[in-house]
């Protein structure tokens, strides 16, 4: 028989295991892999914010991003870029980037990944 005290043990331990499952969603809910091959668009009341680019290999490097459409908007580094351009990555220590609601983005030759982070605006 289980007394009292190992009783309130164990359900302390599955509630403390169910809280942090439920935290670890929630807190990679944010997080987006994007890859080669696809166009994405950031969602209405979103800013996406790259948070790692590994570097591919290529034989002629182009571009690590394409940023198309018109109402396309990107800060980089506290200066804000509008409409249609191509964007290279120096290093995976790149300055913050930021990917405005509406910004159409696809991944160039040189990053055939790229992570990241949701965010509110």
């Amino acid at each position: 028989m289980v007394n009292k005290n190992t009783f309130h043990h164990l359900i302390f331990v599955k509630y403390l295991i169910l809280c942090l499952g439920l935290f670890s969603q929630v807190a990679c809910a944010g997080e987006i892999t994007l890859e080669k091959g696809t166009g994405y668009t950031v969602p209405e009341n979103v800013v996406w914010e790259i948070d790692k680019a590994p570097i591919a290999n290529c034989k002629v490097c182009t571009a690590d991003l394409y940023i198309k459409g018109d109402a396309s908007q990107v800060e980089i580094d506290g200066v804000v870029v509008t409409g249609e351009f191509n964007l290279s990555i120096s290093n995976d220590k790149h300055a913050k980037i930021l990917l405005y609601p509406n910004t159409e983005v696809w991944l160039g030759d040189t990053r055939h990944t790229l992570k990241i982070r949701s965010l509110s605006p």
